[in-house]
């Protein structure tokens, strides 16, 4: 038996090296070791608080937050390994140091699951540069932005972040980059007084944005938050007293007008529900003995009730617009002889020495004048006159209210001793 064991050994071991490279290329032909490329895997970096301790932090350089990892396996393994199963780390224990600045990170790859399945992974690069510089806090006033609007019927009244401050740390660098902190809020379809979920935003000089993950911050667990205030709105007429606007002699005030007639105004449901309209005094308009059309610019907020707002507060002017006219003329002819001669002095008798009518002009308001159907009664006061001669004395008239005579007509009277 041990003959036949011994027999032609060496053509018995040459018959087993063949079948062994024989079934190595059976299973390397059925599955073959080959490659694959896994793109935008993260880098995990091990022990950051090494560089914390020392009041310093690092940014990675040239974008390599994220790294291309390569894995060599056979064609089954491959098919099976998926970028999540991949863990990329770089420890800053291994730091190889270029300058005070700058350091190298040695990159390692894990594959969760296929331990030992595969023959080798690498990322590209292999390594990542980071740069060291000083660390820095600083603290900022958080505004608010809004995006969309609220129900029809509802504006926004006061929007104030909750907190209020914030406070960054981070790179040195980072931090003097940051001109803006912004809570954005969406306010779509709100009806009512509420607390809202905020995004934070970082904004640079140019307001372009700014990662927030590049800092820490005091937020916690309860986040960034805008308290947002709804108010209902209306729409309200203005009316503009008229009542102290005092036009110049011979001229009447017309219909009194503004721009905008109706404006919306925004409140408490309650105080809105009262409000029926928005008075502009007269005494604001600050306008006496004027003879040409007015327009007058109002700041509407000084004649809002307490609690009451502008929907749109850019629009807080309103254009009055105080038209004047010239008070209208009409023309009586009067014959001579109806001119009442008034208080004549004893002894003397009076004569109107022109014997053709004399024409008066009346001026008043229109209404006035319509109303004016007949020749107004008309005299002379020839009281100051007391010895004979000639004399050209004003005439007056007996006219309504409202209206005056044009100018200063006058008659000749003749006074001659009885």
């Amino acid at each position: 038996m041990k003959d036949r064991l011994t027999n032609n050994i060496g053509l018995k071991v040459m018959s087993l090296l063949f079948a062994i490279i024989l079934w190595m290329l059976v299973v390397n032909v059925d599955d073959p070791v080959d490659e694959e490329t896994f793109r935008n895997v993260p880098v995990q970096v091990l022990h950051e608080e090494i560089f914390t301790t020392k009041a310093s932090t690092y940014s990675i350089l040239d974008g390599n937050e994220t790294v291309s990892v390569t894995v060599r396996a056979r064609r089954k393994v491959l098919s099976d390994v998926r970028s999540s199963d991949i863990t990329v780390t770089a420890d800053i224990r291994n730091r190889v140091s270029n300058s005070l600045s700058d350091a190298t990170l040695p990159t390692d790859v894990e594959i969760k699951g296929f331990e030992g399945d595969y023959v080798e992974a690498y990322t590209n690069p292999r390594n990542i540069q980071i740069e060291i510089e000083p660390s820095a806090q600083k603290d900022f006033t958080i505004s608010v932005k809004t995006n969309g609007t609220p129900r029809d019927g509802n504006t926004l009244g006061k929007l104030v972040a909750d907190p209020k401050m914030i406070r960054l740390g981070g790179a040195e660098s980072q931090i003097n980059r940051v001109k803006k902190v912004v809570a954005e809020a969406q306010v779509s379809g709100l009806s009512k007084s509420q607390s809202v979920v905020a995004e934070l935003k970082l904004l640079d000089a140019d307001d372009e944005e700014i990662d927030p993950a590049l800092f820490e911050n005091n937020l916690g667990s309860e986040g960034l938050k805008v308290d947002v205030e709804i108010l209902k709105t209306k729409d309200i007429p203005i009316k503009v007293e008229d009542d102290d606007i005092n036009p110049a002699s011979g001229y009447s005030i017309g219909k009194v007008t503004c721009v905008p007639q109706l404006v919306k105004v925004a409140g408490e449901e309650d105080k809105i529900k009262e409000l029926e309209e928005i008075v502009i005094p007269a005494e604001a308009l600050k306008l006496e003995d004027i003879s040409s059309t007015q327009e007058v610019s109002v700041d509407l907020t000084k004649y809002l009730p307490d609690g009451i707002v502008l929907e749109d507060t850019t629009a807080d002017t309103v254009i009055v617009t105080v038209p004047v006219e010239k008070y209208g003329t009409k023309v009586f002819t009067i014959p001579s002889n109806n001119i009442v001669l008034e208080k004549v002095a004893g002894g003397l008798k009076p004569t109107v020495a022109a014997l053709e009518n004399i024409e008066i002009h009346v001026m008043g308001s229109d209404e006035a004048l319509e109303k004016m159907t007949e020749a107004p009664s008309v005299y002379v006061n020839m009281e100051p006159y007391t010895t004979p001669g000639t004399y050209t004395v004003p005439i007056e008239a007996e006219l309504p209210e409202g209206c005056s005579l044009v100018g200063s007509p006058k008659v000749q009277i003749s006074l001659e001793q009885q």
